[in-house]
């Protein structure tokens, strides 16, 4: 799990929000998740904004490709099965 932009703070953030990330962090810590999630509290300047979502959509794009021909095969072996069964009861 990646968690940042959302997280990243600004230089000019409030205290309550600094006390957020820090309560975030020792959750990651406290429920044994530091190795699957990517938390590097940096903060994305607005102009990075764009790039850093078409990046993600880039990825999720080819994940979801990827899904798709992965349900597309098994539903074609499962037609292939149903075929099967029917011309040897």
């Amino acid at each position: 799990m990646f968690i940042s932009s959302v997280l990243g703070l600004a230089p000019t953030a409030k205290q309550k929000d600094k006390d957020y990330v820090e309560f975030v962090y020792k959750k990651i810590e406290e429920f044994g998740l530091k190795e699957k999630v990517i938390f590097p509290n940096y903060f994305y300047p607005n102009g990075d904004v764009p790039y850093i979502f078409s990046a993600m959509m880039l990825l999720f794009s080819h994940i979801m490709k990827r899904i798709d021909l992965l349900l597309l095969h098994s539903i074609l072996q499962l037609e292939l099965e149903n075929i099967h069964c029917i011309k040897n009861p």
